[in-house]
């Protein structure tokens, strides 16, 4: 009887020479002389590599690939995808080292596990204002998985505006997504809605009287009532009735400076067939007495600006620069008045400066204790004050003069500036 025993990783495949067959143990009959072989092979043992993740793993024997023998030794090699990155192996061999070498004693099965790549996504800020991080609509920050997609939202301060992103990330478009593919800087420019440096209050009028400029010097809204700006906001600018609407902003020193000044606004006239001239705003009302300084429509139909010396209402008493452009109603005007010093006055008409005349004779800058107001305006000793009829908007009022290109610049950029601001309030 013979016995084929294999070692271990071989298999008896049968026998060959005067004995065939494949039976084992097996008797045989001894006659004559006989040869007998018994034949064995190695066992061949699969390699079974998955994969967790993103990448691809190389198998190494002698340029073969699939089964292996009995103590065939196999080089795995991890290879990452982009974005993934190699972290071990897993099932039948545990480890980090890459490339590894796996002995085939058995069918094997590993695991070449892949995690995404964590990147940074650093948001700066230029400006005035700050931007939240969302992934799927929930606020976060730090570091991010490859591909995560990631929406920013910028949020303007006060008087800011967002304008732009720069960086890894560009347009206007606002939330907008980055995805995070590697380290990603992205920052958010914010750029102010006016000019900010002197600036001491200012009226957005957003259904309010209040001073947006968070000087705290808030109106109040006296019968005049909201009403669409020039945009077609509703709610955005204030409507005077020309019979007794005003707003009062009270009586602060902080609000009567001495020059240089600058008063910016927009506004839109009616006229009465009795139209004697109308007061936009001051920052020092008196009944009968020219004191602190006012924007004006003169009683030409042109815009005036003026500063009283503290005598009786007359034109003694007063410096005025009336600009040279008649004013039609219905119409929307964005106008400047600057007070540089006594002597030095202009009158600024949409974006440009509106030349003019001279009139009064007033030396100095006085103040009394008068409240500062829109809408009203002091006629004489004995008569009472005449009412503005229209619309008034967008008051800015500084304690310095505002160059030609910042005057520019409120008139020509507000159109994409001030509109964002007074529909978001931010």
């Amino acid at each position: 009887q013979l016995t084929a025993t294999p070692n271990t990783g071989w298999m008896f495949v049968g026998w060959e020479g005067d004995l065939t067959g494949a039976e084992n143990p097996i008797q045989v009959e001894v006659t004559s002389d006989l040869a007998v072989t018994a034949v064995f092979e190695q066992q061949q043992f699969s390699l079974n590599v998955l994969i967790e993740g993103d990448g691809a793993v190389d198998e190494v024997l002698l340029s073969t690939k699939g089964d292996y023998p009995y103590g065939a030794t196999v080089q795995l090699t991890a290879t990452p995808n982009t974005g993934w990155m190699f972290v071990g192996w897993e099932g039948d061999l545990t480890s980090t080292e890459n490339p590894v070498q796996v002995e085939i004693t058995s069918n094997v099965t590993v695991t070449a596990v892949f995690e995404r790549q964590q990147f940074s996504l650093d948001v700066t800020v230029e400006g005035e204002g700050v931007v939240d991080e969302a992934v799927m609509g929930v606020l976060s920050d730090g570091d991010y998985p490859y591909e995560t997609m990631v929406e920013l939202t910028a949020r303007p301060a006060n008087l800011w505006k967002f304008e732009r992103w720069e960086g890894d990330l560009t347009g206007s478009d606002n939330p907008a997504i980055v995805t995070v593919l590697s380290n990603t800087n992205v920052t958010a420019v914010f750029v102010p809605v006016l000019p900010l440096d002197g600036l001491l209050a200012y009226y957005p009028f957003n259904g309010n009287g209040n001073d947006a400029s968070n000087n705290g010097h808030n109106g109040a809204v006296a019968g005049a009532t909201p009403t669409a700006d020039r945009f077609g906001i509703e709610n955005s600018a204030y409507l005077f009735d020309g019979i007794d609407d005003h707003i009062d902003i009270g009586n602060d020193a902080t609000l009567k400076p001495s020059f240089p000044v600058t008063i910016s606004c927009w506004v839109r006239l009616e006229f009465d067939p009795d139209f004697i001239g109308y007061g936009i705003f001051t920052n020092n009302f008196d009944e009968h007495v020219n004191n602190g300084v006012w924007l004006a429509i003169s009683s030409t139909r042109r815009f005036a600006i003026n500063f009283g010396g503290g005598g009786p209402i007359g034109s003694s008493s007063r410096r005025t620069k009336i600009g040279s452009t008649p004013l039609e109603p219905g119409v929307w005007y964005h106008v400047v008045g600057v007070i540089h010093s006594e002597n030095e006055m202009s009158v600024y008409v949409d974006g440009a400066n509106n030349g003019g005349t001279f009139t009064g004779s007033a030396t100095a800058l006085m103040y009394s204790e008068g409240s500062g107001n829109f809408g009203r305006r002091g006629r004489g000793v004995t008569t009472d004050p005449i009412y503005f009829e229209g619309a008034i908007d967008d008051l800015a009022f500084y304690n310095r003069a505002l160059t030609q290109e910042e005057i520019s610049s409120l008139f020509n950029s507000d159109r994409s500036t001030l509109v964002t601001y007074k529909r978001t309030g931010e």
